[in-house]
């Protein structure tokens, strides 16, 4: 007749709409649940080697010695700055006083950028659960992640260079400036202790940049 509902069939569509609804509800919700979990970092900080950098004490200083590299002993130099664990804090070379003097004006200057070079050490501690994940059944390959660095750099873990980015030339010029967002260190997992470990970062950049050093936490 005409006019007339087929309620069986009108309620079949209904049923397959809501399943259609429902499930593309659900993959939304799976997907911003992957994404709020990347956003905030909880997929890092649930494997067993995280090692927030920033929980660890961390000494700066004026200056850089090919000895540094292998510095397992924070006593054995002076330092300008000393922050204490949990610090969560950018490592820019501006915090630091002028050759340990108290600073200067330099971004006031119009003389041309003086380049420097400034020491990172981060002493920071491996467990024993956390060693064993490197070695165990589903072995991890270990690495380093930096938000920010600059603007030249190399990097040192208990002695053994990860990487180097400088590009310096005679006359002391940056020639090719490094300062990288978001850096991705793998490295070889026998570069790491059992214990105690130390992280020496040479930093070489205009002490007046805002970009010289660890520019992100």
């Amino acid at each position: 007749m005409p006019g007339r509902i087929d309620r069986p069939t009108s309620e079949n569509a209904l049923r397959k709409n809501i399943a259609v609804w429902g499930a593309l509800f659900v993959m939304l919700l799976i997907l911003g649940i992957i994404f709020y979990s990347l956003i905030g970092g909880y997929a890092v900080r649930n494997d067993p080697f995280y090692t927030d950098l920033t929980a660890a004490p961390c000494f700066i200083k004026n200056g850089f010695e090919p000895a540094y590299a292998s510095l397992k002993d924070p006593e054995l130099t002076d330092w300008d700055l000393e922050l204490p664990g949990g610090h969560g804090r950018p490592l820019v070379m501006s915090l630091l006083p002028a050759n340990g003097s108290g600073g200067d004006a330099a971004f006031l200057s119009v003389k041309p950028r003086k380049i420097e070079d400034f020491t990172i050490l981060i002493p920071f501690t491996i467990d024993p659960r956390q060693f064993e994940s490197l070695y165990g059944d589903n072995p991890i390959m270990p690495g380093m992640y930096l938000s920010g660095i600059g603007e030249n750099w190399e990097i040192y873990l208990n002695g053994a260079a990860l990487v180097k980015q400088q590009y310096v030339n005679a006359d002391g010029e940056i020639t090719s400036f490094r300062s990288q967002r978001g850096v991705s260190i793998p490295f070889d997992k026998r570069f790491i202790n059992e214990g105690q470990n130390f992280l020496l970062i040479h930093i070489i950049g205009s002490r007046d940049s805002a970009h010289t050093g660890l520019f992100y936490t």
